[in-house]
């Protein structure tokens, strides 16, 4: 695969890798393009097959990802100045602690007050921002600030808080070194298991997000006196208002896009209950019971079973390799401690593979207790 190098001279040329690809990367950034020889230099790094070798390094992150992608773009089909600027929205999204704002303004008003204190928590956000953009007048970052559309920012922000902190576990995986798997496959996997973080079963919602979706509700929804339903239209700002759930919360949720799910338009029955003032908190069992469920509901379950089938496609057969079990059972373990489900911490550890043979307990085998818990995954689904 590596064309004109031996094994260990990639080590040093893989510095020499990320040495080009940094100096590269800046000079787009600062002046919206690169030299000639320097886009040769990486062209010649992606047809000796480094480029994609870079994907199998531990310390390989989503933030790394996004600056060899914005690079493999511009070389092959150039770059706009808005893609460029959207490029350095992306990176201050990943790079801002999303948390400092959340420690200065939560608490500063109370909760019903909510669209004065996002208000600001967008304006301090919009302050940073432009001072990001805030270099020297000559240089091309400068200039991109006519660029900047501030609901863009968080809609950036909003898909990708806490993927880096997501992928980053998921790339320690060495396994893929060693079986054979189509890259478009890996692929889905990870838009799944993404997907499947966002559970709403698993989110916290404390009294100030039930205040802030009581107001959404009471604003966006209303009572269908024919069908006897309660009806939430499509919001204009959904994506925002997930964004300040997520600002909201008390414990820790991994992904914006679990919030998203309570603010989707649906139409629910009104049980006798219903208390105007207070909608959605009557209303939330009603939501989970509902058949507008989205496929986020028993997320574990579903991508447990869908990892599965997958597996049989790609390594079929019932005796499977070590090597194919640790890179399954990586995935299926990691959602199952972040969504929390009906199983232990580490239940489905692929560690388990790394101990000599005659050290292993049938019992604790992660490979048998994954089988096994698909008939349960599909029961819960029913």
């Amino acid at each position: 695969m590596f064309v004109n190098f031996s094994m260990n001279q990639i080590p040093k040329i893989l510095d020499q890798l990320f040495f080009d690809v940094t100096e590269s990367y800046n000079e787009l950034l600062l002046t919206g393009t690169i030299s000639g020889k320097q886009k040769e230099t990486l062209l010649e790094y992606q047809n000796n097959g480094l480029w994609y070798f870079v994907n199998k390094i531990n310390n390989h992150s989503f933030r790394k990802f996004q600056i060899f992608h914005i690079l493999d773009k511009y070389i092959h089909h150039g770059l706009t100045d808005q893609e460029i600027c959207d490029h350095h929205i992306k990176m201050f999204a990943l790079n801002i602690n999303i948390y400092d704002y959340r420690k200065k303004y939560i608490y500063k008003y109370d909760s019903n007050n909510y669209k004065e204190v996002l208000a600001e928590f967008k304006s301090r956000l919009n302050v940073d921002l432009l001072t990001y953009f805030e270099v020297d007048p000559e240089k091309y970052i400068f200039k991109l600030r006519k660029y900047i559309n501030f609901e863009k920012v968080l809609d950036i922000m909003y898909q990708l808080i806490g993927l880096d902190k997501i992928d980053l576990k998921l790339n320690k995986l060495n396994e893929t070194e060693n079986i054979k798997f189509p890259l478009k496959d890996f692929i889905k996997i990870i838009h799944k298991f993404r997907e499947a973080t966002a559970d709403p079963y698993k989110a916290p919602i404390n009294d100030k997000q039930l205040d802030f979706l009581n107001n959404i509700y009471k604003t966006y929804g209303h009572r269908d006196e024919n069908s006897n339903e309660y009806v939430l239209h499509d919001l204009f700002n959904e994506k925002e208002s997930a964004l300040w759930l997520f600002l909201l919360a008390e414990k820790s949720v991994v992904n914006t896009k679990t919030y998203g799910y309570f603010l989707q338009p649906r139409r629910i029955k009104i049980p006798e209950t219903f208390n105007k003032h207070h909608p959605f908190s009557t209303l939330e069992n009603q939501i989970k019971k509902s058949s507008l469920v989205n496929n986020n509901s028993g997320s574990f379950d579903r991508f447990s079973i869908f990892l599965w089938e997958l597996k049989n496609k790609l390594h079929p057969g019932h005796k499977t390799q070590d090597d194919v079990k640790k890179f399954y059972l990586t995935f299926i373990n990691e959602l199952n401690n972040i969504t929390d489900t009906v199983y232990d911490k580490d239940y489905f550890s692929p560690t388990y593979f790394n101990k000599p043979k005659n050290k292993r307990r049938a019992e604790q085998d992660p490979w048998m207790r994954w089988r096994d818990s698909r008939k349960t995954s599909k029961d819960r689904l029913k």
